[in-house]
């Protein structure tokens, strides 16, 4: 909403008006009221254009701390539950594979019908 204000508050303040015998020029008068109008309605517009964007940001703020908040006990919970897993320095990669081929073993050995626990 970009648009050139007619008067600023210095510039307002500034304004002469021709007098005449009853006053003021009306002609005069009217004419910067009219702008002064123009003025007043963009500032209404624009004030309702900004409330409406804060009022969307703050909504996106609020549903943005409500994820922070839920990914921060969704992490504490992952702490706890690694927080039994011990650094064993015989702990490698290739333990790892291994307990996947077991997986798969014990895959196969159920399949058969065959329970791996009762081996």
């Amino acid at each position: 909403m970009a648009k050139k204000l007619n008067y600023t508050s210095q510039s307002l303040l500034d304004t002469k008006f021709t007098a005449n015998v009853r006053g003021y020029d009306p002609v005069e008068v009217d004419k910067t009221f009219d702008l002064v109008i123009q003025d007043l309605v963009y500032y209404e517009d624009f004030k309702k254009e900004v409330t409406e964007y804060i009022q969307t940001i703050e909504k996106e703020i609020g549903e943005l701390k409500k994820i922070k908040r839920d990914n921060e006990v969704e992490i504490a919970r992952l702490k706890k539950r690694l927080s039994s897993i011990q650094d064993d320095p015989n702990v490698s990669k290739e333990n790892v594979t291994l307990l996947k081929r077991i997986n798969e073993l014990e895959k196969a050995l159920y399949k058969k019908g065959i329970d791996p626990s009762k081996i």
